[in-house]
């Protein structure tokens, strides 16, 4: 790219020759490594819920078999809330098994008369609440408003079957003692099949009576309390209510509202657990007969800089009463560091006693490494439409080995940031076969890279 000049002080006008010179990489590569592109993310960590190699845990068994195993036991047993702890340093893995996870469990249990829910969060906050807000946010407004109205529309039909008091109290509430030109038939029509089927539906024709919303929302709160949680805090209840009954220019406000349950102290009543609850009571009446929580970098709990000693106490302590409380259809796995699973050992027993489960993730042997970068080299061919018979080249076993011996930690993402490295300093200096000596060249730069990435993720994490 040309110097920028005075009328181009951020060099936009080299684009395009940024574009050609991605095209010369391209073409170099295909001529010289088969490759249609490097394949390796620059970043070490793997694109967003990827496919990836079986690999090993510290006992040299294969990973996915296990994590298969403890799935499919969670789902068929139901009767008794799991606990599983991924154990690993940083780079080992984790968050690319989690979301591995999630991807696999929402293919192929997420559908059908009984299936399970997968949620993943990506890092814990402040206090245990937060959690739930994770779990809503990462539903969305829409969906946990088609889920809430899946959840009351059948309350709601059998109380319009039986032309119950309620309804007739209702009735005489919405109009008041001025408005008694609504006849029976329109208003009991409101309430009919078709409209109960989705909520948009029903709020359409309750609004064609020029009615206000709001006057429903003291029996919807109550049809809440009876279909979903009769213990519920009523502040969880006129929450998801209120969100319901939002007009589509207001909901964003009330589901910020809903979010904030729980950030003051004037909602003592809204704990983790009971709101947790609510929400699996809803997704149960969805068809969700189990949910998957899948909370990543746990490590921030125990050991993060983040919370102070008592939020950490409160925290854990929450989250252990959540496995107590909540009996069926929960599954709790927590992806976390070696040292973070030794101080939450030592600092919460009971939660620990409670994640019986572990699997840890270990470096990499040679076996496993070849493995990897086959696996990524291949995805690539595949996606160039590029055939070959040796599946780790330009890498061979000679360069394997001197990765293997040379590296200090041989972790998936030092392994695939290495190994982008390579492929570049190649391109870069014209390298047409990599050697031991390309390994050792590369590993020098490499090794000060991540010297000055230990204190800044220190930094970050503080």
């Amino acid at each position: 790219m040309e110097e920028p000049t005075r009328n181009d002080v951020f060099g936009l006008g080299g684009t395009a020759s940024d574009i050609a010179a991605v095209e010369e990489e391209s073409q170099w590569l295909r001529q010289h490594f088969a490759l249609p592109f490097n394949p390796f993310p620059q970043s070490g960590i793997s694109p967003e819920a990827p496919d990836g190699p079986p690999l090993p845990d510290e006992k040299g068994q294969e990973i996915d078999s296990q994590i298969g195993r403890f799935i499919m036991s969670a789902f068929k047993d139901r009767v008794s809330t799991k606990g599983l702890a991924v154990i690993g340093s940083y780079g080992t893995g984790k968050s690319h098994l989690l979301r591995l996870m999630h991807k696999e469990i929402t293919q192929w249990l997420g559908s059908g008369e009984e299936k399970a829910l997968s949620i993943y969060i990506q890092r814990p906050r402040i206090e245990a609440q937060d959690v739930n807000r994770e779990i809503l946010k990462s539903l969305g407004e829409d969906t946990f408003r088609k889920m809430l109205w899946f959840s009351l529309r059948d309350t709601i039909a059998a109380d319009a079957e039986a032309s119950s008091d309620r309804l007739r109290e209702l009735r005489q509430e919405l109009q008041g003692p001025l408005f008694t030109n609504i006849g029976d038939d329109e208003f009991t029509d409101v309430f009919g099949p078709s409209n109960l089927e989705d909520y948009r539906t029903f709020l359409a024709a309750f609004d064609a009576l020029g009615l206000r919303r709001e006057a429903l929302l003291p029996y919807l709160t109550e049809v809440f309390v009876r279909a979903v949680a009769p213990t519920s805090p009523l502040e969880v209840a006129q929450g998801c209510v209120t969100l319901l009954l939002s007009r589509d220019d207001k909901a964003r406000a009330s589901w910020e509202s809903l979010l904030a349950l729980g950030k003051t102290r004037r909602v003592p009543l809204l704990a983790a657990p009971d709101f947790l609850e609510d929400l699996l009571s809803v997704f149960k009446m969805n068809g969700y007969v189990y949910t998957f929580l899948l909370i990543d970098e746990f490590e921030e709990v125990p050991s993060g800089y983040l919370l102070t000693r008592r939020q950490k106490a409160d925290y854990m302590y929450t989250m252990m009463e959540v496995l107590n409380r909540i009996q069926k259809g929960l599954c709790l796995v927590l992806a976390i560091t070696p040292e973070a699973w030794q101080n939450l050992t030592e600092v919460a027993p009971p939660l620990q006693d409670r994640i019986p489960t572990t699997i840890r993730l270990a470096t990499l042997g040679k076996n496993s490494i070849i493995r990897l970068l086959q696996f990524y080299l291949g995805q690539a061919r595949k996606d160039g439409k590029i055939e070959i018979e040796d599946h780790l080249f330009p890498f061979s076993e000679a360069t394997v080995n001197q990765i293997h011996s040379s590296l200090p930690a041989r972790t998936p993402r030092n392994i695939l940031q290495f190994s982008y490295q390579v492929i570049s300093y190649c391109f870069s200096n014209s390298i047409t076969a990599i050697t031991p000596e390309t390994i050792k060249t590369v590993l020098k730069d490499f090794m000060a890279m991540k010297s000055v990435e230990a204190p800044k993720r220190r930094l970050d994490r503080s």
